[in-house]
């Protein structure tokens, strides 16, 4: 982040850029650091499954309360799920293994059975106990979900490796308004309603906490606030939470590279189409000594003839991602020469990727490519493999038939040992 920065005050055109998908994270974990009901229930999800599974008996004793239960019967089997930090889909999925399939009365018995039985965990399982008879503990896992459900669909959305400038920002905007269509009273109102019809005969009914006194250096002589009853003391979490959500969800989309990369994608979506367009000054500051703008904007003009003469074999009506319009270049060599200032325009936009999931994912699918068993394989080898487990579509639509026929017929020993693929 230092070099960013210093790079950029010597250098006008570069732009910081951080991943949307890491930005969600971010705003998420913020959510689990401030608020202290949204940890007690990540917290509880974590420990729960650390009872759990961590032992094959008290896993075999939760599995038998599972099939106890007839609405469990009813809903599905379903386990309990492990929270990862380097995965951020599936927070919602955890929380909703606990309470929603009524694994919760499954859990509360588990601990009661691991309580009676005594042992080194017998005190974990107590303190877990205790918890799930609460109705804050109710309140917390249906507020974390409601927190983080949308928002990890946003994240599914933003780590696809076809996703675009637009959608990804159309994408969080509906998510933006979503958490912000949710505070209202008229939503909590529905919310709590439903918390305190699930919560009964699974917990106890919801109360007021004792007030707790000021300590006297901070005592100034005003009496503390008083929230008068249990719904309007869980109003205040529940708003304060969704206050925190949308404008930290804003915040960390507002980024200046966002809007330059959204100008650039419309400019050439609308010009491809044959539409009316106008190249802003953000592109013209930006990129004023790589282009000649004059040039540009002929080209641009000149781009509807070339979606008309496409080579496709299904006639295009309507460019409504720049992989066409790069593809439509591509095909010809001469096309490239002919729009060379959208070349460049492409190529310049093409360096900022809308998400870096898919080279992420290369750094993932690397440790379990080349385990301990594989230690010995080289980097041409690895390099290969890699190639095949990333482009897996593209690997699926080869003729394996011709490959290897290919391979059998280059030296007669490969023909006298795999014979004919006729």
């Amino acid at each position: 982040m230092v070099f960013q920065l210093k790079f950029s005050k010597r250098n006008h055109v570069q732009y910081q850029f951080t991943a949307w998908s890491i930005g969600l994270n971010l705003c998420l974990q913020d959510v689990c650091k401030l608020f202290r009901l949204i940890q007690d229930a990540i917290d509880l999800v974590r420990k729960a499954v650390h009872i759990v599974n961590k032992s094959p008996k008290r896993a075999e004793i939760f599995n038998e309360k599972q099939m106890e239960d007839e609405e469990t019967i009813f809903y599905g089997h379903q386990n309990l799920k492990t929270l990862c930090p380097t995965r951020w889909t599936v927070r919602s999925d955890a929380i909703k293994a606990v309470h929603v399939l009524d694994n919760y009365e499954a859990l509360k018995e588990t601990c009661n059975d691991v309580v009676d039985e005594g042992g080194n965990v017998a005190l974990k399982a107590d303190g877990m106990l205790r918890r799930l008879k609460k109705f804050s503990t109710l309140f917390g896992l249906r507020l974390s979900y409601l927190v983080f459900s949308p928002g990890e669909e946003l994240s599914r959305t933003l780590q696809s490796k076809d996703c675009n400038i637009q959608e990804a920002i159309n994408s969080s905007n509906l998510t933006g308004n979503y958490y912000k269509r949710m505070r209202s009273d008229k939503e909590f109102n529905g919310f709590y309603d439903r918390v305190v019809k699930e919560s009964e005969g699974k917990t106890k009914a919801p109360f007021l906490a004792r007030q707790r006194k000021v300590p006297a250096r901070f005592d100034d002589g005003a009496p503390g606030h008083d929230f008068g009853s249990p719904k309007a003391f869980h109003r205040q979490q529940y708003f304060e939470v969704l206050d925190l959500v949308y404008p930290d969800l804003v915040r960390r989309f507002d980024q200046k590279s966002f809007t330059l990369l959204r100008d650039i994608e419309q400019l050439l979506l609308r010009a491809a189409n044959g539409n009316q367009f106008v190249i802003k000054e953000t592109i013209s500051d930006i990129y004023a000594n790589d282009l000649d703008l004059d040039r540009l904007e002929l080209h641009l003009k000149m781009l509807p003839d070339l979606v008309k003469c496409s080579n496709s074999a299904v006639p295009i009506k309507e460019v409504t991602k720049l992989e066409t319009l790069c593809s439509l270049i591509a095909e010809n060599p001469n096309n490239r020469k002919l729009f060379s200032e959208v070349d460049k325009l492409l190529r310049l936009f093409l360096t900022v990727p809308a998400t870096s999931a898919t080279a992420e994912r290369t750094f993932s699918m690397l440790r379990r490519l080349k385990s301990y068993l594989r230690a010995t394989m080289g980097q041409e080898r690895l390099n290969n493999a890699i190639l095949l487990n990333i482009y897996q579509s593209e690997f699926d639509d080869l003729d394996i038939h011709g490959i290897v026929k290919k391979f059998a017929a280059c030296h007669e020993r490969r023909k006298a040992f795999f014979g004919s693929f006729d």
